[in-house]
């Protein structure tokens, strides 16, 4: 994928597009590894609004879950960082 030739927006973008289908197979798989993916380019602020996105088209508990549990997560790191 485009994240592994350095392509970041287009890698951005691929998601977007992915996520914005009507009909997905395995919707969860993907929205993770969107997630992921910001986590690791250590954009955590995208990270939570498209957490947030996902729990508005959901509404599901395990999704508020995850999401409460990455809010406490970067509390902790900014703390830690002094942020």
């Amino acid at each position: 994928m485009e994240e592994y030739v350095d392509d970041i927006p287009r890698a951005r973008a691929v998601f977007e597009l992915a996520i914005n289908q009507p009909i997905l197979d395995m919707p969860e798989v993907l929205w993770k590894a969107y997630i992921d993916f910001e986590l690791k380019q250590e954009n955590y602020q995208e990270a939570l609004v498209l957490h947030r996105r996902l729990l508005e088209r959901t509404q599901h508990v395990q999704v508020s879950y995850k999401l409460r549990l990455m809010m406490l997560s970067l509390k902790m790191i900014t703390s830690a960082a002094g942020l």
